[in-house]
């Protein structure tokens, strides 16, 4: 959506807030509709960025980030130049209780930027501006100053993945909001990026079901299931609700899907027969929907090594979050239906 001459990408409402303005990812209408605790999930602003580029010589935008239970007092913001990240000098930022106002200008290099990205063929134009928001946390935007343009859809990624799952997808552990594996999976395939990871909320709500099969743009998706309802619901209550959601999702068949069942928690040590029966239900109903375009991804083969959880033995590590991306890039591009190397 616009606000003063930006877009603010991965946001589709605001709502005023004290000190400015909240982001949420998705509408007021679906956010009435989902579960409690994605409402408020929805306003954490993982995969969120804010976009423009330069017309006058720099642009100022302010930001800051109230206290919010289970995440530090200060988060981590990045900027980018189009595919290219700044300097160390520059990036990345802190973003606190205190409002805090980022200066971004071109850097010296900018034309050099531009032909290297010409000649590559790499999907973002270097003069746009991303300011890559803190993935764990709600942030206010306080204020956009500055003579600024929104990107022309030239110069952005033509195709577009959607991450849909839990505070695994959205980037629970990551060390920086560009290192999430959903953020790292676009940047390989040369995509967009639409976030919609809903920490302890990935409830396979009817409405966002809805919402992402006709309200959002994106060419490709994957559904991480299960982690948030396993100690919830029973199995039948969890297939039911693949049964439902995942379709719903994967219905227009110019679009391809990829549902990733459990990736390894604690759960394989504590409840294994629960996991094996959730595992199931996710790899029956893509083989029995008959649709062409639906993928299954055992979660396990996503991350093949303990080390590669944090102590919660839920959270993928930075590790990782980079082993995810690897296999899911290797299992989008093995896709012989989904052309050479990009979404």
């Amino acid at each position: 959506m616009m606000f003063r001459d930006a877009h603010l990408h991965n946001t589709v409402s605001l709502r005023e807030h004290p000190q400015g303005w909240a982001l949420s990812r998705v509408s007021q209408e679906v956010l009435q509709a989902i579960n409690p605790h994605a409402q408020e999930s929805a306003w954490i602003t993982c995969g969120s960025e804010i976009r423009f580029t330069l017309r006058g010589k720099e642009a100022r935008i302010t930001l800051v980030r109230p206290a919010y239970y289970e995440a530090p007092p200060a988060g981590i913001a990045e900027i980018y130049f189009g595919p290219f990240q700044a300097a160390y000098q520059y990036t990345p930022i802190a973003v606190g209780a205190t409002p805090q106002t980022i200066t971004i200008a071109y850097p010296p290099q900018i034309d050099e930027l531009v032909e290297i990205a010409r000649q590559h063929a790499l999907p973002f134009d270097p003069r746009v501006v991303r300011l890559i928001l803190p993935y764990d946390a709600p942030t206010i935007l306080v204020d956009i100053e500055g003579d600024i343009a929104p990107p022309r859809r030239e110069q952005l990624p033509q195709k577009t993945y959607l991450a849909y799952g839990s505070s695994i997808t959205h980037g629970g552990s990551a060390i920086r909001p560009s290192e999430t594996f959903a953020m790292q999976t676009a940047q390989s395939l040369g995509c967009d990026l639409l976030n919609l990871g809903f920490a302890n909320s990935a409830y396979l709500d009817a409405a966002l079901a809805s919402a992402v099969a006709s309200e959002y743009e994106w060419d490709i998706a994957t559904l991480e299931l299960g982690i948030n309802v396993i100690g919830h619901w029973t199995v039948d209550e969890f297939a039911q609700a693949v049964q439902a959601f995942v379709p719903q999702i994967a219905a227009r068949p110019d679009r391809r899907v990829w549902c990733i069942d459990l990736l390894p928690s604690h759960y394989d040590v504590t409840d294994p027969e629960k996991v094996t029966a959730f595992r199931h239900s996710v790899s029956h109903t893509v083989a029995a929907s008959g649709l062409a375009n639906l993928r299954y991804i055992d979660g396990s083969q996503l991350l093949r090594y303990p080390q590669d959880l944090t102590t919660d033995l839920i959270h993928p590590s930075a590790t990782g979050m980079a082993s995810i991306a690897r296999a899911l890039v290797e299992a989008i591009r093995a896709d012989r239906n989904n052309g050479p190397h990009r979404c």
